[in-house]
């Protein structure tokens, strides 16, 4: 990184990933361009979770191990008077890998819940989970290297 005095230790680059669940995973596709996935995660023990059909674009791509990264932006806050954006963002890079067996079980019913939080009943919640969890890829990407960075006085 250039401007060392942006970059953000890593605990608080962590801190941003737990924040939120919203990122951007870049990956090349299947056809050797390099693409941009929108998509939702979740922050689980140190790794990125995610999930997907059983077929389609993000099965085959990441049928075997897989370089990728994510960007996730917390604060992106345009400044046109003072000619900048206030903002703090954090990527991190890895492997992406198919969960599966028991890990992929309960990480995917981790998953589920934190994102239908207080919406159901969890005898609901376990219905559907059991419904949705046969048909459903289940990733982990598993950080190497992680950076974030904020130009937002503390």
């Amino acid at each position: 990184m250039r401007r060392k005095e942006r970059l953000l230790e890593e605990k608080d680059s962590y801190k941003i990933l737990e924040e939120n669940n919203f990122c951007h995973l870049a990956f090349v596709g299947e056809d050797g361009y390099p693409q941009s996935l929108p998509l939702n995660y979740l922050l689980f023990e140190g790794k990125i979770i995610f999930h997907g059909a059983l077929e389609g674009h993000k099965a085959r791509v990441f049928k075997e191990e897989t370089p990728a990264s994510i960007t996730v932006v917390e604060t992106n806050d345009f400044k046109p008077k003072e000619f900048t954006t206030k903002y703090k963002s954090v990527m991190a890079f890895g492997t992406v890998r198919i969960l599966e067996g028991e890990e992929k079980d309960r990480v995917h019913k981790i998953f589920t819940e934190k994102l239908s939080e207080n919406y159901t009943s969890q005898e609901a919640m376990d219905k559907y989970f059991d419904q949705i969890n046969k048909y459903t890829n289940v990733y982990s990407l598993d950080i190497k290297e992680i950076s974030g960075k904020s130009n937002i006085k503390k």
